[in-house]
């Protein structure tokens, strides 16, 4: 796959423009070069994300280049990726990249035993080369057959040239009993919005990228 790139020269709120326009502000970096300010179609990237490919072949102006997606912040409201870091990659580096757990089969401890399984895991950090490194692991849950049953990462398999960074002994999927507990009813109380306490967990904010709230709540 490849993925086009766009030198910029815009930073702050002003990249809304170009969120509008169908770009996505992205940062490139490492492999010993400096970060540098690029654009991709959000087309091009949502194709990505929803792809296996882990090293991308960049065109435009990083044609040549090889990247891998590190990280990437998306709109809490639309879902659309509104930011991204991609790394340059070197093929005779190790890199340390997380991937994501599929789940396969079914666990007899929920269809015979009525339990209910509950995914702990849903990715996995690996080392190995760019070129190495598999778009996805499989977690099969055939195994998994009475209630406390468990899958631990050590129960993961990986190709043979790839390392395992996780904890291998971090539970990744379980099999535990069906809640029978019974949901108090919400005594409504004129005065309960007074007694509610909200909490809120900021995401990470690129540096130089600000994303600006409008009128209907919706940021850019």
């Amino acid at each position: 796959m490849k993925l086009p790139f766009t030198s910029r020269t815009i930073f702050g709120k002003q990249v809304a423009g170009l969120r509008k326009a169908g770009s996505v502000p992205v940062v490139c970096y490492g492999a010993e070069q400096k970060s540098t300010a690029y654009t991709v179609p959000v087309k091009q990237l949502t194709d990505l994300l929803t792809s296996d490919v882990v090293v991308v072949e960049a065109d435009g102006d990083l044609q040549g280049k090889q990247v891998l997606l590190q990280d990437i912040d998306f709109h809490p409201v639309t879902g659309d990726p509104i930011h991204a870091d991609f790394l340059f990659v070197d093929a005779s580096r190790e890199v340390e990249h997380e991937v994501p757990i599929r789940v396969e089969g079914e666990a007899p401890g929920v269809k015979v035993h009525e339990g209910q399984m509950v995914v702990a895991l849903d990715k996995l950090i690996v080392r190995a080369l760019p070129q190495n490194i598999p778009g996805f692991v499989t977690a099969d849950v055939s195994g998994l057959e009475d209630i406390g049953s468990h899958l631990s990462v050590s129960n993961i398999p990986l190709p043979d040239n790839v390392t395992l960074v996780s904890n291998p002994e971090d539970t990744v999927i379980s099999i535990v009993e069906q809640s029978q507990e019974e949901e108090e009813p919400v005594q409504e109380d004129e005065n309960y919005l007074e007694n509610i306490e909200v909490t809120g967990k900021g995401g990470k904010k690129p540096e130089d990228e600000e994303v600006a709230e409008e009128d209907a709540g919706e940021q850019e």
